[in-house]
């Protein structure tokens, strides 16, 4: 037998499940700060059962939030996530030390790469729009 246990590892939305916006929680329920806007505003709330919920599992669990967010939303979160995290609906992984992961990344811009010159062209047109 080790002296140590072996975490369970989780994987986890964020939005709407350890957090949420303001006006999606009851406007009496208490609730704390959970992430920040591009301005430093508050933005995302938790309750207080899912406060306890996020604290049960930091101290229980390898936790790896998994988020729809971009790098620079996710870094506003205000949760101490130490295990990275999935970003932009999978294509950005973050490490432990909040860095990208450079092969994943690569992967992603050569599988990417055949869309780029459309997504401008339709990003392009919208704008004119």
């Amino acid at each position: 037998m080790t002296d140590f246990m072996v975490k369970p590892l989780f994987l986890v939305d964020l939005d709407d499940t350890l957090l949420q916006t303001a006006r999606k929680m009851p406007a009496n329920m208490p609730r704390q700060v959970a992430a920040l806007d591009k301005h430093g505003q508050p933005l995302s709330f938790t309750n207080p059962t899912q406060q306890v919920f996020i604290e049960w599992l930091l101290h229980s669990a390898d936790v790896v939030p998994v988020t729809a967010r971009s790098v620079d939303a996710f870094k506003r979160v205000q949760i101490p996530f130490k295990q990275g995290a999935i970003c932009a609906h999978g294509a950005v992984i973050l490490g432990a030390n909040g860095q990208r992961d450079e092969v994943w990344h690569q992967q992603m811009l050569n599988t990417l790469a055949p869309y780029r010159e459309p997504l401008v062209h339709i990003q392009t047109t919208l704008n004119s729009i």
